[in-house]
């Protein structure tokens, strides 16, 4: 057992007074309560000749391992004061992992702001499906992300045509798309949040000028479900 070897106590903190602390996520409730009924809660599934995704097993196993120093870790040291820690390994899941989840909330955020979202204003659209289309895109995510398409290209048009431009002109929005599969009480319920940043022109030299927009009316939401969305079965074309 490598949880907590005597021998490394002295690696616990650096000579700069900075102490590590691992996460230690078998400390927690929710790695008690996985921990504990995970086995009974297979062979329920088993009796009851009930088959969930491999995907989803695979989830449990790996958050069971995730920060355990038994599974795994990395020594670290440093190159000047040889000051060196072990860091266990992590599942890197998207699921229901509190450490690696946060991690990849906070990386994914400052990628966004640091590399990817220029410093102009930002409109969020939040897509919520009807129940019987959150479960196809549950059990289908390719064609969540067609739909996701289509609903894209309506609303870039539609900011497009408001600003007086075609995209013959050349002109352009950008969005970034943030999907959540589940809801509050962690019950599956597929939804997307869309960032969209207003067109783009491209005038002489190809330097770029931000159209500023605002917000679409009441009226205008609908009309572009059903001009754009609703009617767009063929390939994308300019109207």
């Amino acid at each position: 057992m490598l949880d907590k070897p005597a021998h490394l106590s002295s690696l616990s903190k650096s000579p700069g007074g900075f102490a590590y602390q691992r996460h230690k996520p078998e400390e927690t409730d929710l790695y008690k309560i996985i921990e504990q009924n995970l086995p009974s809660f297979q062979s329920h599934l088993s009796n009851a000749d009930i088959s969930l995704p491999a995907f989803v097993h695979d989830e449990f196993r790996k958050y069971l391992r995730c920060g355990m120093l038994k599974h795994g870790f990395l020594r670290v040291k440093c190159g000047g004061c040889r000051f060196e820690h072990l860091v266990a390994f992590s599942c890197k899941l998207r699921g229901f992992c509190p450490s690696c989840g946060a991690r990849r909330m906070v990386e994914t955020s400052a990628h966004l702001i640091d590399h990817v979202i220029p410093t102009v204003p930002v409109r969020q659209w939040v897509l919520s499906f009807p129940w019987p289309l959150r479960l196809l895109f549950a059990r289908q995510p390719d064609t969540l992300n067609r739909s996701l398409a289509i609903i894209i290209r309506a609303i870039e048009t539609d900011l497009i045509h408001r600003a007086g431009l075609t995209r013959a002109s050349g002109a352009r929005s950008g969005v970034v798309t943030l999907v959540q599969r589940f809801g509050s009480a962690l019950n599956l319920n597929p939804d997307a949040a869309d960032e969209l940043i207003a067109p783009l022109s491209w005038a002489q030299r190809l330097k770029r000028v931000f159209n500023m927009m605002g917000p679409p009316s009441d009226f205008r939401v609908p009309v572009v479900w059903r001009h754009h969305a609703c009617y767009r079965t063929g390939p994308p074309s300019d109207h």
